[in-house]
């Protein structure tokens, strides 16, 4: 095991290496190579095969990379810095912050630790080893509708592998069969959290930052904006038609056993010790979330009853940005006091600058390349 590791870091380094030598190289390639095209596109293939180059070997960080296009591309004249480096501030990346620092909030105060372990009480539940796999699959399935995928499953592995050792002694019991058979199901049972959590996500544009990504590029080069509310009537019924896929093929490959597992709610128990008591931080931060969530899709709720030409949508529509409520409701995280010596919020800044900030900024350098391959024509050519 060592060895492989060490193998993989060799790697890793040439592989940087070489990323920092090839990048500028390719990048005087293409320049050279297409001399027929006019100026701004030649210097604009060139950056971009630069930061292309730079993302695949992870040359240097990857949000660095996407700072690095974007400043090279005013530096040599493809654009001036107001165009290049204003898609930095387009609307979508404040949707981004705002979630951020609302699933952070939920992570800090364990929120969303306390609502996984509410669903998995739930009394339809029971000690059905199927129905709490079905449970499981759920809660990531919910979470991730409004955190990203990969926090939701970061979230509920702790729960669920604390079920799997729970379960274990009593899968071991029965035997060796009924160990064969309890393996199987706990790999089930890991699965289904990865892959609800992935399916959850087409639900909503926040469930994962691609969503987001792809909202902010139709938004800013052709013009379509697609609000909240239309996004979740259109991924809400996949979503739920692959969750039940999910669940149908997770049963034929990993059966739950007809056994009732008498240990469950002991092993909820445990984890529920280490969450903490419900406090006013919680209940904030869950304002804070019910507030984005009701703000998002009123608008869409409102063109749904009343029509798309109706002056109260119009006038949310344009006021109830969904940037504009992620912020609002990111700000009452730090407004509404959980103490007052010293004064705090729910969310403390400490904790906040801990959000995923790579992701922002590479999101910015994508609109701002994206942007000016349209803006040059060098998107219309290569088409």
């Amino acid at each position: 095991m060592e060895r492989v590791t060490r193998e993989e870091e060799r790697f890793d380094l040439w592989r940087r290496r070489i990323g920092l030598f090839a990048g500028p190289a390719a990048a005087l390639a293409v320049y050279l190579w297409a001399s027929g095209l006019p100026a701004s596109e030649r210097r604009l293939a060139a950056v971009l095969l630069l930061v292309v180059t730079f993302w695949v070997t992870e040359a240097i960080p990857i949000p660095a990379t996407a700072l690095l296009g974007p400043a090279l591309c005013v530096v040599i004249g493809v654009s001036g810095a107001r165009e290049v480096l204003g898609r930095f501030a387009n609307p979508i990346i404040f949707v981004f912050l705002g979630s951020f620092l609302l699933a952070r909030a939920m992570t800090v105060n364990g929120l969303d630790r306390r609502v996984a372990l509410g669903i998995l009480r739930s009394p339809a539940i029971g000690q059905s080893p199927g129905r709490i796999r079905l449970a499981v699959g759920t809660t990531a399935f919910l979470l991730s509708m409004w955190i990203s995928n990969t926090a939701t499953a970061a979230i509920l592995f702790p729960v669920v592998i604390g079920i799997c050792n729970a379960l274990d002694s009593l899968f071991a019991a029965g035997g060796p069969q009924s160990m064969r058979a309890g393996r199987s199901y706990n790999v089930g049972l890991m699965l289904m959290t990865a892959y609800a959590a992935s399916v959850g996500g087409l639900a909503t544009p926040i469930g994962s930052p691609p969503n987001l990504i792809g909202l902010g590029m139709m938004d800013n080069l052709a013009g379509r904006r697609i609000a909240f509310f239309e996004w979740m009537l259109m991924g809400l019924p996949i979503a739920v038609l692959m969750f039940l896929l999910l669940a149908l093929l997770l049963e034929l490959l990993h059966p739950a056993p007809p056994a009732r597992l008498e240990g469950f709610a002991a092993a909820l128990d445990q984890i529920e010790q280490k969450t903490g008591k419900w406090g006013r931080a919680q209940t904030y931060t869950l304002a804070a979330f019910f507030t984005a969530v009701v703000l998002w899709v009123l608008p869409g709720a409102v063109a749904v009853a009343r029509g798309a030409h109706d002056p109260l949508y119009l006038v949310l529509s344009e006021r109830l940005h969904e940037g504009v409520v992620a912020l609002l409701a990111a700000s009452l995280l730090f407004l509404l006091p959980v103490d007052w010596n010293p004064p705090r919020g729910a969310l403390r800044w400490k904790e906040a600058v801990r959000i995923d900030w790579g992701t922002i900024l590479l999101f910015g350098g994508g609109l701002s390349l994206g942007g000016l391959m349209y803006s040059t024509g060098l998107a219309e050519r290569l088409a």
